[in-house]
């Protein structure tokens, strides 16, 4: 199956899913972003679309950055996506970020100014330290249970905004299973908690994307204490 064709299914397969279980923030990006299935996306056009609401990127990259080459990345307002796309084999779930994951999981999100301002931010903090290893270390984990497996509030109902789930079956049906733990956000419990790249046992909701911003001066100022 060529690339075109594994994209295709892909949001074939997924848009159903981020439908029924995606915040709003999400949906109005995809939208926003046209994503849908069927139409063939152009990084140029949502480069343009991006730049027009608010003045970010994306920019496509081979493999897997660093963690301080991506947040050097993050500074100038760009987000990197993988050139690679996932095998046919890795429909339901690719053990690392590939173009369909950053793409269709994580892009619809930037358009939110909140949620694009958090993410500027917590790479401003990384660079207002030097991008010390251990201040790296503690704004990795929040951009990991926020950006990667964070869930939202909405009417009393569990919703996605986190790229790895709402770019894989196996996450979304793990988050919604009997064995996993949905917990309030809590950044100076996440500042100390490791993350794999595993399915998880362990989320975190927010209310609405704003909290994230608000909270990034009291992220800024625990890390005196936790992180250094």
């Amino acid at each position: 199956m060529n690339k075109k064709l594994i994209w295709t299914q892909l949001v074939e397969n997924q848009y159903p899913v981020v439908s029924k279980y995606a915040s709003k923030e999400y949906l109005q990006g995809l939208d926003l972003l046209d994503i849908k299935p069927g139409n063939d996306i152009a990084i140029e056009s949502i480069n343009q679309k991006l730049k027009s609401l608010v003045d970010w990127q994306v920019v496509l990259v081979d493999g897997l950055l660093s963690e301080v080459d991506f947040f050097k990345i993050l500074k100038n307002k760009k987000f990197p996506i993988s050139r690679k796309l996932r095998s046919e084999s890795e429909i339901d779930y690719s053990p690392e970020p590939d173009y369909f994951h950053d793409l269709f999981g994580h892009v619809p999100l930037l358009t939110n100014k909140w949620f694009s301002g958090f993410l500027f931010e917590l790479s401003s903090i990384a660079y207002d330290n030097n991008y010390n290893k251990n201040v790296i270390d503690c704004l990795s984990r929040i951009f990991w249970y926020t950006y990667e497996v964070g869930l939202m509030m909405e009417n009393d109902q569990i919703k996605a905004y986190g790229g790895a789930i709402l770019s894989s079956n196996k996450e979304y049906l793990n988050v919604y299973g009997e064995n996993s733990q949905i917990l309030p956000f809590n950044f100076e419990v996440i500042l100390e908690k490791d993350y794999n790249y595993n399915i998880q046992e362990q989320y975190y909701f927010i209310n609405d994307v704003k909290e994230l911003y608000d909270c990034i001066p009291l992220i800024s100022k625990s890390l005196n204490s936790v992180c250094k």
